[in-house]
């Protein structure tokens, strides 16, 4: 299928929210908060475009991959339920 929106033309210098406007809407601090910042919001498309920097530092790099971090499937979906919730309380 096509892509829901092509990335090339994403703007990723420009933030339309950042982490103290992502914690605004949403309650997750500390380890638990999985956005560092949403690039694009278009409530007419149903669109949101946000997006997380994995840090070595990050309580589960040293266990998940020793050497090669990737990011658990639970955090990926954690991170995309925290955008979808931001995006229901910002459009809704």
């Amino acid at each position: 299928p096509p892509p829901l929106y092509d990335v090339k033309t994403l703007d990723t210098t420009t933030l339309f929210a950042d982490q103290e406007e992502i914690k605004a809407f949403n309650p997750h601090r500390f380890e638990m908060l999985h956005l560092d910042g949403i690039l694009k919001l278009d409530a007419s498309q149903h669109l949101i475009i946000a997006f997380k920097r994995v840090r070595e530092d990050e309580f589960w790099c040293r266990g998940h991959m020793p050497g090669y971090p990737i990011l658990p499937g639970v955090i990926m979906c954690e991170a995309a339920a925290q955008m979808t919730s931001y995006y229901v309380k910002k459009t809704g």
